[in-house]
């Protein structure tokens, strides 16, 4: 399941179109999917969700904005979804109905969990009232970027995130999740996997005890790590320097302007 913003637009490029269909075909188990809101399909055509479920026989896509139901009866299993163009005010979770003779219930929403005096979601809130009203064994959550469960009474509700980390600063990002139906004391576990290579930081060095272009190319030459995504803000009091370093692929110079990115250093 993947629910939202696959896509970081409605209109990904041709390669990246490519690129998930080509990923999506390896899948030996169906694939529910659910648009979030960057990449909400074109109302009339459906692209780019449309053209994944016409090439790819094992996807099932959520287009319309009525709550809607996939079946999967080999595993007793019914998968609930709604495309995000109702009502932004109202929480996504809102409006399904159980179908009878299934023994797993899933509900798929893109929304931004509301936690009080923290956040305060304007489009699609998903608050603790809601969550506890649905009759799904577990509910699976898409929008925040980091792998997060929001509750552990049932129904489990969790992000998975992204499977890369998509912000500098943010580390819970470069996870999926497993979910076990019918399985632990409440019917249902959960257990993350790492799959993501990259870890994004956000850095400030101070290169002011150093003397000069030598020393600050063997600080930066330190810092290479080929899964590193740095943010690097660079702060030297009395010190001039320029120089390229190609080794962590950066250009520095003096004064307030840094040059990048490059090769995972910006």
């Amino acid at each position: 399941m993947i629910a939202g913003d696959l896509f970081d637009s409605a209109r990904p490029d041709d390669n990246t179109l490519a690129s998930a269909i080509a990923q999506l075909r390896r899948l030996k188990v169906p694939a529910v999917l659910l648009p979030g809101n960057h990449d909400r399909p074109n109302p009339r055509s459906g692209y780019p969700y449309a053209e994944l479920r016409s090439r790819c026989h094992n996807v099932r896509v959520f287009l319309q904005p009525e709550p809607a139901a996939f079946e999967f009866p080999g595993l007793g299993l019914v998968v609930y979804g709604r495309a995000g163009a109702h009502d932004p005010r109202t929480s996504p979770l809102l409006g399904f109905e159980k179908r009878p003779g299934f023994s797993f219930h899933v509900i798929m929403a893109h929304g931004s969990y509301v936690i009080p005096g923290l956040t305060k979601p304007e489009r699609f809130p998903i608050d603790d009232k809601d969550l506890a009203a649905c009759f799904a064994d577990y509910v699976a959550l898409g929008d925040w970027h980091g792998c997060r469960e929001v509750r552990t009474a049932r129904p489990a509700a969790w992000y998975s995130g992204g499977p890369e980390p998509l912000k500098f600063g943010e580390d819970a990002g470069g996870f999926v999740l497993e979910v076990r139906l019918g399985d632990g004391p409440e019917g249902v576990r959960v257990v993350p996997r790492r799959v993501g290579e990259a870890r994004a930081r956000a850095e400030e060095l101070d290169l002011s005890g150093l003397h000069g272009p030598e020393d600050v190319h063997a600080v930066l030459a330190g810092m290479k790590d080929r899964t590193l995504m740095l943010e690097l803000r660079l702060r030297a009091v009395g010190l001039e320097f320029n120089g390229v370093y190609p080794e962590v692929g950066c250009k520095v110079g003096s004064g307030d302007r840094q040059t990048g990115p490059s090769e995972g250093l910006r």
